[in-house]
């Protein structure tokens, strides 16, 4: 009787989600420490230096939408818990525009002002700053699916888009920068750790795109009122860490 609530236990959703929450994410960490250890030796000091100031300025850029993700699954989980198909639809859509919006202005800023972010950083190339928007751009646009995944509790679904992105960012880094791309190849290799589980998220969620389902309209005012104080703490308290 005792293996069979261990059985019993053993299959409750938290304790499998859980399990293959930390599974996945050992095995991306694992990939990620692969890839800053290739780097690490096959970058110049000054190119890897250049490198992590870089993911560490999209980092930064990147914390107000991380911030902003209970918010949507709130509101998501709300809206699946009552079936109500429309409203989120409705809000993905909300959500998607404001965050097409900030990702563009984002990437015009990293564009525009590349002459004076790489002084700052004393990095030679200017020309580097586009990937990071691209980054920013595809990781803001990612909010709303991954909180409506979170809110379906598709974590195994998530974890499985982080993995493929961990093993796409170590495979192609290592090619590019062994094809002589330097610090643009690790670049854009990260960027391919954040565009492919974005599109990865579309597959889950397609039931969102059926002929039937019809949009209907969300309150941005509902959204702010509620995700601004919890965004704007989340923010505060990451920024120091």
């Amino acid at each position: 009787h005792m293996k069979d609530k261990v059985i019993q236990f053993t299959k409750h959703p938290l304790i499998s989600l859980s399990f293959v929450i930390v599974i996945g994410s050992l095995f991306s960490s694992f990939f990620s420490f692969l890839f800053n250890l290739f780097m690490s030796r096959n970058l110049s000091v000054a190119d890897y230096g250049t490198l992590t100031s870089l993911v560490s300025l999209i980092t930064l850029a990147i914390m107000p939408a991380s911030a902003l993700m209970p918010t949507v699954v709130h509101f998501s989980a709300t809206y699946f818990a009552n079936n109500e198909q429309s409203k989120a639809y409705g809000l993905f859509f909300k959500v998607g525009k404001l965050s097409l919006a900030i990702g563009l202005i984002l990437l015009l800023v990293f564009i525009t002002c590349a002459s004076q972010i790489a002084g700052f950083f004393r990095i030679p190339d200017s020309s580097l700053f586009v990937i990071p928007g691209l980054i920013v751009l595809f990781s803001y646009l990612n909010i709303m699916n991954s909180g409506l995944l979170q809110a379906k509790l598709a974590f195994g679904y998530i974890t499985l888009a982080q993995l493929v992105g961990s093993l796409l960012k170590l495979i192609f880094g290592t090619v590019f920068v062994l094809l002589g791309f330097g610090v643009s190849g690790g670049m854009w290799a990260f960027f391919l750790a954040y565009f492919a589980p974005y599109l990865l998220t579309f597959i889950p969620l397609r039931f969102l795109f059926q002929k039937q389902n019809t949009k209907t309209n969300v309150s941005l005012k509902e959204l702010l009122s509620y995700g601004m104080p919890s965004a704007l703490t989340l923010f505060s308290l990451t920024s120091f860490i």
